[in-house]
Protein backbone atom coordinates (compact mmCIF):
# COMPACT_ATOMS: atom_id res chain seq x y z
CA UNK A 1 0.00 0.00 0.00
CA UNK A 2 2.83 2.40 0.10
CA UNK A 3 4.39 1.86 -3.15
CA UNK A 4 0.83 4.24 -4.13
CA UNK A 5 1.90 7.07 -2.42
CA UNK A 6 5.31 6.96 -4.51
CA UNK A 7 3.66 5.69 -7.50
CA UNK A 8 4.94 8.66 -9.66
CA UNK A 9 8.48 8.07 -9.07
CA UNK A 10 10.21 7.15 -12.13
CA UNK A 11 13.31 5.63 -12.33
CA UNK A 12 14.03 5.66 -8.30
CA UNK A 13 17.56 4.62 -7.01
CA UNK A 14 16.09 3.01 -3.99
CA UNK A 15 14.24 -0.37 -4.26
CA UNK A 16 11.85 -1.57 -1.32
CA UNK A 17 12.45 -4.94 0.01
CA UNK A 18 10.29 -6.32 3.08
CA UNK A 19 11.56 -8.47 5.59
CA UNK A 20 8.58 -9.21 8.13
CA UNK A 21 8.81 -10.67 11.54
CA UNK A 22 5.62 -11.77 12.60
CA UNK A 23 4.84 -11.48 16.60
CA UNK A 24 5.61 -15.42 16.89
CA UNK A 25 9.20 -13.98 16.84
CA UNK A 26 8.55 -12.09 19.77
CA UNK A 27 11.95 -13.52 21.58
CA UNK A 28 13.86 -12.65 18.50
CA UNK A 29 12.57 -9.02 18.01
CA UNK A 30 12.13 -8.12 22.13
CA UNK A 31 15.79 -5.90 22.13
CA UNK A 32 14.96 -4.18 19.74
CA UNK A 33 12.33 -1.56 20.81
CA UNK A 34 12.44 0.04 23.99
CA UNK A 35 8.83 -0.14 25.87
CA UNK A 36 7.27 2.61 27.92
CA UNK A 37 5.67 2.31 31.31
CA UNK A 38 3.37 0.19 29.66
CA UNK A 39 4.17 -2.72 27.89
CA UNK A 40 1.36 -1.69 25.31
CA UNK A 41 4.03 1.64 24.64
CA UNK A 42 6.88 2.13 22.98
CA UNK A 43 9.47 5.17 23.02
CA UNK A 44 10.36 5.84 19.57
CA UNK A 45 13.28 8.46 20.90
CA UNK A 46 15.09 5.52 22.45
CA UNK A 47 13.88 3.04 20.36
CA UNK A 48 15.76 4.51 17.22
CA UNK A 49 19.32 3.79 18.65
CA UNK A 50 18.33 0.15 19.89
CA UNK A 51 17.26 -0.84 16.63
CA UNK A 52 20.71 -0.05 15.11
CA UNK A 53 22.26 -2.09 17.67
CA UNK A 54 19.79 -4.83 17.04
CA UNK A 55 20.24 -4.65 13.19
CA UNK A 56 24.02 -4.64 12.83
CA UNK A 57 24.32 -8.14 14.10
CA UNK A 58 21.38 -9.58 11.71
CA UNK A 59 22.84 -10.47 8.35
CA UNK A 60 19.32 -9.97 6.78
CA UNK A 61 18.91 -6.41 7.54
CA UNK A 62 22.57 -5.74 6.03
CA UNK A 63 21.89 -4.94 2.37
CA UNK A 64 18.48 -2.72 3.47
CA UNK A 65 18.52 0.91 3.16
CA UNK A 66 15.72 1.44 5.48
CA UNK A 67 14.36 -0.44 7.99
CA UNK A 68 10.46 -0.09 9.09
CA UNK A 69 8.61 -1.37 12.22
CA UNK A 70 5.55 -1.19 12.66
CA UNK A 71 4.62 -1.80 15.80
CA UNK A 72 1.34 -3.11 17.09
CA UNK A 73 1.56 -0.47 20.08
CA UNK A 74 1.38 3.52 20.68
CA UNK A 75 4.39 4.97 19.93
CA UNK A 76 5.54 8.33 21.61
CA UNK A 77 8.41 10.78 21.33
CA UNK A 78 10.14 12.25 24.60
CA UNK A 79 10.90 15.91 23.92
CA UNK A 80 13.90 17.74 25.70
CA UNK A 81 12.16 18.63 28.74
CA UNK A 82 11.03 14.79 29.12
CA UNK A 83 7.04 15.52 28.29
CA UNK A 84 5.93 12.60 25.92
CA UNK A 85 3.85 13.50 22.92
CA UNK A 86 1.58 10.62 20.53
CA UNK A 87 1.30 12.65 17.52
CA UNK A 88 2.51 11.93 15.03
CA UNK A 89 2.58 8.18 15.84
CA UNK A 90 5.99 7.66 14.52
CA UNK A 91 9.08 9.07 14.24
CA UNK A 92 12.68 8.99 11.78
CA UNK A 93 15.52 10.41 11.48
CA UNK A 94 15.67 13.09 8.90
CA UNK A 95 17.75 12.62 5.92
CA UNK A 96 19.20 8.88 7.61
CA UNK A 97 18.40 7.11 3.72
CA UNK A 98 21.33 4.68 3.45
CA UNK A 99 23.26 5.68 7.22
CA UNK A 100 23.43 2.20 8.67
CA UNK A 101 22.63 4.39 12.09
CA UNK A 102 19.88 6.44 10.70
CA UNK A 103 18.00 3.74 8.56
CA UNK A 104 15.20 3.36 10.92
CA UNK A 105 11.47 4.22 10.85
CA UNK A 106 8.69 3.80 13.41
CA UNK A 107 5.03 3.68 13.39
CA UNK A 108 2.16 2.88 15.34
CA UNK A 109 0.21 0.21 13.44
CA UNK A 110 -3.04 -0.92 15.52
CA UNK A 111 -4.23 -2.54 12.37
CA UNK A 112 -7.32 -0.84 11.51
CA UNK A 113 -8.22 0.15 8.03
CA UNK A 114 -5.01 1.28 7.34
CA UNK A 115 -4.45 4.06 9.64
CA UNK A 116 -1.06 3.94 9.71
CA UNK A 117 -0.40 4.61 6.01
CA UNK A 118 -0.51 8.05 5.74
CA UNK A 119 2.08 8.30 8.66
CA UNK A 120 4.31 5.86 7.12
CA UNK A 121 4.51 7.75 4.29
CA UNK A 122 5.15 10.97 6.03
CA UNK A 123 8.05 8.94 8.07
CA UNK A 124 9.18 7.74 4.94
CA UNK A 125 9.21 11.29 2.82
CA UNK A 126 11.17 12.54 6.30
CA UNK A 127 13.97 9.62 6.04
CA UNK A 128 14.22 10.44 2.45
CA UNK A 129 15.07 14.10 3.72
CA UNK A 130 12.32 16.30 3.35
CA UNK A 131 12.55 19.59 4.74
CA UNK A 132 11.90 20.22 8.70
CA UNK A 133 8.98 22.40 7.81
CA UNK A 134 6.91 19.55 6.13
CA UNK A 135 5.28 18.15 9.83
CA UNK A 136 2.43 16.15 9.65
CA UNK A 137 0.11 19.49 10.58
CA UNK A 138 1.93 21.06 7.18
CA UNK A 139 2.21 18.81 4.62
CA UNK A 140 0.34 16.26 5.07
CA UNK A 141 -1.16 13.62 2.65
CA UNK A 142 -3.96 14.30 0.56
CA UNK A 143 -6.92 12.84 2.77
CA UNK A 144 -10.68 12.26 2.13
CA UNK A 145 -10.81 11.84 -2.04
CA UNK A 146 -7.21 11.55 -2.87
CA UNK A 147 -5.58 9.74 -0.21
CA UNK A 148 -2.47 8.74 -2.06
CA UNK A 149 -1.66 12.06 -3.40
CA UNK A 150 1.22 13.64 -1.67
CA UNK A 151 1.14 17.45 -1.15
CA UNK A 152 3.72 19.81 -2.57
CA UNK A 153 5.78 19.87 0.85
Amino acid sequence: AINLHFRKMQNPRIKFEVVMFHSQYIPFTKPALILGDSKYEVDATSSLGSLYNFTRTKIQFEPSDIVFVFSGRKVYTVDINGHRSYNPQGLTWEGGICNATKKFIIVSDIGKHFSALPNAGFQLSRLLGAPSACTPNFGKLEGNFMPFVLTDC
